[in-house]
């Protein structure tokens, strides 16, 4: 193997079945993709969709969302105690 982790494969501007995976799975394009791995804004990139069923849930999971970076939070409707 020419690489140890995606980090390196991506300063290496190698492409893995593993990005290619994740690009066809967010519908980005894989070179985006291993450009970001490679700088280090993959959290930053990601869509985070929480499904927490309690509120302290939501919380933890919204504090992960901030700590990686996430650039986009959605939270299930159907999980919301107000009515529209």
């Amino acid at each position: 193997m020419e690489y140890t982790t995606q980090l390196d494969a991506a300063k290496k501007k190698i492409i893995t079945k593993e990005m290619k995976r994740v690009a066809e799975k967010e519908n980005i394009d894989v070179e985006i993709l291993r450009e970001k791995v490679e700088k280090g804004y993959v959290g930053r990139m990601s869509v985070i969709r929480m499904e927490g069923s309690s509120t302290p849930t939501r919380r933890k999971m919204l504090s992960w969302c901030l700590t990686y970076g996430s650039s986009l939070v959605l939270r299930h409707a159907g999980l919301s105690s107000h009515k529209n």
